[in-house]
């Protein structure tokens, strides 16, 4: 807003005078080299490796809650990763006869509001490898809930499917 009311005078009249006006060269030279002056984490933001991660703002601070508290998301052990999870067969088998079942019913007839061959809805899942436990045989642990073929990919297929069904054309993100 100061920026404009450099060039036209008018648009000071919307401003209080309680309002105080922002230094124009600090603006300048914090945006230009991505540093702020009242926030030392910005100065180690780009140059150390992993540190972007953990620069977060709190918006609205709870009781006790402050930087060294906040809860950051990881990604799986690596030995979770390399070995295969063996597959409840049981609850599996419960699980492809429901498919089945799915894939045999009637379908319904053709609707009036048909998307035809375009995609129109796009699922995509940013936690793909996370599984249903019931379907992991040896389950206790959280960090085993990992599968490379048993996991939330396998209801967005069912998704797509379902959409597919209500004449609604649709594609899920294979990554």
């Amino acid at each position: 807003m100061y920026i404009l009311e450099m060039k036209n005078h008018y648009f000071n009249r919307g401003i209080k005078g309680d309002i105080k006006k922002s230094n124009f060269s600090k603006l300048l030279f914090e945006n230009t080299i991505n540093l702020s002056l009242s926030d030392p984490r910005s100065f180690f933001r780009n140059v150390l490796p992993g540190f972007s991660s953990f620069d977060s703002k709190i918006i609205v601070a709870g009781e006790g809650t402050d930087y060294t508290n906040l809860t950051i998301e990881s990604s799986p052990p690596i030995e979770v990763l390399l070995k295969e999870r063996e597959i409840s067969e049981q609850n599996l088998k419960k699980l492809e006869e429901e498919i089945n079942q799915t894939e045999n019913m009637v379908k319904p007839p053709p609707l009036k509001n048909d998307t035809g061959n375009r995609n129109v809805m796009f699922i995509y899942h940013s936690h793909s490898r996370e599984s249903f436990l019931p379907y992991l045989k040896g389950t206790g642990n959280e960090k085993t809930y990992h599968h490379s073929k048993i996991n939330i990919t396998m209801v967005g297929k069912r998704l797509v499917e379902a959409l597919r069904n209500r004449g609604i054309g649709g594609i899920m993100s294979r990554k």
